[in-house]
């Protein structure tokens, strides 16, 4: 996601306006030129588009006929604008690629395909469960959790896994996450101060990792344990959520919720610390993450020799 090289130089100038101004533009100008440079890649992404959007058409006209012709019009709307700024991030980084041959055989890969996929149930969820349609809610979270395992399985099973993967994937989760809380949030399901902690944790993770990268150097992005111990258990106390508003009687959902709220929250609290001890351990050893050995393989991550580190994050997940 970031220009070393650049950063570098804009380092070297101490952030001036004028020098980040021209990082900006040199990494466009990068961007446009590796994309203009991959047409092999272009067109896999333009393929990847067309089949998304003949998909979300279709289930907009089951809407139209079966729910609401509105609402069928604002589901395809919405999803079709997260489409197009996925499409556009994917074009912007084929530089990843380091050249057309590297694409995948299946062109940008199942796992970016089923990727791609869970971005677009972000908006689908968060009309369904603000406008009170609760089935529809549900049906979007229970395909965006089944991408996510499927891509990850996909790219394991078909050894496709790229490095634009490593990012997009990732990147895909947090904006997943923030965009369940935060539809829960806004239907009354779920508490602010639930919403300030996914924000606050998620911010951290991302802005602050961003922030070490561009001011003190590479910074390592790993799996931990603990981020995926976590992260299964939370998504499996939001499913609770939708599970009891959408099922659970009306006299038992808010003592149900109640609990699952407190949970939720000691859940996102342990990956705040968690983020900060990643934090610190990044910006102590900036430039060069060493492999975290014995319990702080736990928190920050283990990597394997003959694994190099990934560019563009902070560690852990």
């Amino acid at each position: 996601m970031f220009v070393e090289e650049y950063l570098k130089d804009l380092r070297r100038a101490r952030y001036r306006p004028r020098a980040v101004g021209e990082y900006v533009l040199r990494s466009v100008r990068l961007s446009v030129e590796s994309a203009t440079h991959r047409p092999r890649g272009l067109a896999w992404v333009a393929m990847a588009g067309l089949g998304h959007l003949v998909f979300l058409f279709l289930i907009a006209v089951i809407l139209s006929f079966h729910v609401d012709r509105a609402l069928a019009m604002e589901f395809l709307v919405d999803t079709g604008w997260w489409l197009l700024g996925g499409l556009l991030w994917i074009a912007f980084h084929l530089r990843m690629f380091r050249r057309d041959e590297d694409l995948p055989r299946s062109g940008l890969g199942l796992p970016n395909f089923l990727t791609l996929g869970r971005l677009l149930t972000i908006p689908a969820f968060y009309l369904f469960i603000t406008r009170n349609h609760l089935d529809l809610a549900l049906a979007a979270f229970l395909l965006g959790g089944l991408s996510d395992v499927l891509d990850g399985y996909a790219a394991r099973k078909l050894n496709a896994s790229t490095r634009m993967g490593r990012i997009f994937d990732p990147l895909v989760d947090v904006l997943f996450n923030c965009g369940i809380v935060l539809g829960l949030t806004r239907s009354g399901y779920l508490p602010g101060w639930i919403l300030a902690l996914a924000l606050i944790r998620y911010g951290l993770l991302w802005f602050g990792g961003a922030w070490i990268y561009i001011a003190r150097g590479p910074v390592a992005v790993r799996p931990t344990a603990l981020g995926k111990g976590i992260g299964v258990l939370t998504s499996g106390l939001v499913l609770g959520v939708v599970l009891t508003v959408t099922l659970a009687p009306a006299e038992a959902a808010d003592q149900i919720l109640e609990l699952l709220d407190a949970a939720i929250g000691f859940a996102l609290l342990i990956t705040i610390v968690q983020v900060l001890v990643i934090g610190l351990y990044n910006i102590r050893h900036a430039g060069h993450v060493p492999e975290a050995h014995g319990a702080l393989a736990v928190v920050l991550g283990k990597r394997g020799t003959d694994e190099p580190p990934e560019e563009g994050g902070v560690a852990g997940g």
